[in-house]
């Protein structure tokens, strides 16, 4: 009685978009992870060089 009202041909069918949208999401997760550590990366990158240009001889001279 209860195999005539579950359709097992629907449900793996949603089982398995669900898997694709989880898996989808998490990959686009792990990718924009990646553009912000780049990006927060090349801006650390950015204010290390601008501070290294802008020093004088002095700066860079350490006294004990």
């Amino acid at each position: 009685m209860l195999d005539s009202l579950i359709n097992y041909d629907i449900m793996e069918t949603y089982i398995f978009i669900a898997g694709v949208l989880i898996t989808t999401l998490f990959l686009i997760g792990i990718w924009m992870s990646h553009k912000e550590r780049v990006k927060n990366l090349k801006e650390r990158q950015d204010l290390k060089k601008n501070r290294n240009e802008y020093r004088t001889n002095e700066e860079f001279i350490s006294f004990p």
